[in-house]
């Protein structure tokens, strides 16, 4: 299906249900005289079921019109099956969840278009790319374009911030397709602690005063304990936390610091009360009725074919290379500390298991082969771009990127594949 074959362009969502169910009527009144076999009326009758589904769904924005279909209806690859590419995409940008990356992608992608307006912010970097710190973005906030007359709408975002439903409805094309990623909460709370080390070194402190002195280490990234810092923390986190706001870093990147992202006052969660699952499981039922897509960084491939396929894209528009990671380390907290940490950000791992479960389904029904065969053509893609532009060995810095060869440094492609938020 694509956009030209979308009724809601032509009619209004009230004309079109009134339409529908009047044509439905008539064709049940004489569904019982037709001239059909047994078989032929009973797949009438599923369109019926399913059309009045259609109709009967609660769709504030009718634009998306991709939403009230199957996911096989969906789906198709750009100059292979008869579907459009979508263009105007929401990216809900998380920290520390390999999101980098497709942040590449997706400005690639609108760099190859002309006339693309991205949403832009006030920072290049960081943790919230909108000043507003822990609040949800709103439309009146800094950003490029916000008072130009008859402000246009925006086709690309990929951004860090703190999600807001009705803002981003109201500055985005009104047939955006939402995007978000997720990490292992395990290997994000990690990764956060490292890297925002100065900005929660309050808590640190206090911390390590609990520590034997000999495995304290100290302030400095070089020579701190952090892995003994997560294990100490995690014997009580709630004690840790009680003198910080809920707006402060402390809280920011270690409690639930994925489920943040989306808008929900996760600090809630802190508050040990009987319904906090219900609660939970509501806000992530919002997240899939709204989302169109979820990337899972452990299988990002498969996630980046499901989306190319969804998306009616190319191979060479999801073709990546791993860009912003921090140098492993080979580390992880201690056997006890992790199974602290599933209790204590329980909300994360609720997130990240029902969007890795919900993968695997779409995988399945898509076709498992098929998917696979598109993985393989998005690798071998990676490695073509690899031998061609880059050196053999990645940046030595904390962070690190791929080099670009020397000699292939004026090579536009190869520019464009290494290129993160601050250089774009």
């Amino acid at each position: 299906m694509t956009n030209s074959d979308n009724p809601s362009e032509a009619l209004t969502r009230e004309d079109l249900t009134d339409a529908i169910h009047a044509e439905l009527e008539e064709f049940q009144n004489n569904l019982p005289d037709a001239q059909m076999n047994e078989v032929e009326k009973i797949v009438e009758v599923e369109k019926i079921k399913y059309v009045n589904q259609y109709v009967a769904a609660n769709d504030s924005s009718p634009q998306r019109w991709w939403k009230k279909l199957p996911l096989e209806q969906q789906i198709g690859e750009f100059g292979k099956d008869n579907c459009e590419k979508k263009t105007s995409i929401y990216f809900l940008k998380t920290s520390k969840t390999g999101s980098t990356t497709f942040a590449n992608i997706l400005m690639r992608f609108g760099f190859a278009r002309e006339g693309t307006n991205y949403l832009m912010g006030e920072s290049n970097n960081g943790a919230m790319f909108f000043l507003n710190g822990y609040l949800p973005f709103n439309e009146n906030l800094c950003y490029l374009g916000r008072d130009i007359p008859n402000r246009p709408l925006f086709d690309i975002s990929y951004v860090h911030m703190r999600y807001n439903r009705t803002a981003v409805d109201r500055v985005m094309k009104k047939d955006v397709f939402k995007v978000s990623i997720l990490r292992d909460p395990l290997s994000n709370f990690m990764s956060s602690w490292k890297y925002y080390n100065g900005l929660t070194k309050e808590m640190r402190i206090k911390i390590r005063e609990d520590m034997k002195p000999e495995d304290r280490g100290s302030d400095d990234k070089k020579n701190a304990n952090f892995y003994g810092e997560m294990d100490q923390f995690l014997t009580k986190p709630w004690d840790y936390l009680e003198s910080f706001h809920f707006a402060h870093s402390a809280y920011l990147f270690v409690v639930n610091p994925q489920f943040l992202f989306f808008g929900y006052p996760s600090y809630l969660l802190s508050m040990p009360y009987q319904r906090g699952y219900q609660l939970v499981d509501a806000w992530i039922h919002e997240i899939e009725q709204d989302f169109d897509h979820m990337i899972i960084l452990e299988d990002l491939d498969r996630s980046l074919a499901v989306l190319m396929l969804k998306l009616c894209w190319s191979v060479e528009d999801v073709m990546h290379l791993k860009l912003n990671g921090m140098k492993p380390d080979g580390k992880s907290i201690n056997a006890d500390s992790q199974r602290r940490l599933r209790s204590f950000n329980w909300a994360d791992y609720r997130l990240y298991d029902f969007y890795m479960n919900k993968l695997n389904r779409e995988v399945k029904k898509i076709g498992t082969e098929k998917v696979q065969a598109i993985v393989d053509r998005i690798t071998h893609a990676a490695e073509v771009i690899t031998q061609e532009c880059l050196k053999p060995h990645m940046s030595t810095g904390w962070i690190t990127d791929p080099i670009v060869k020397p000699e292939k440094s004026r090579n536009q492609t190869c520019h464009f594949m290494t290129e993160g938020n601050l250089e774009y």
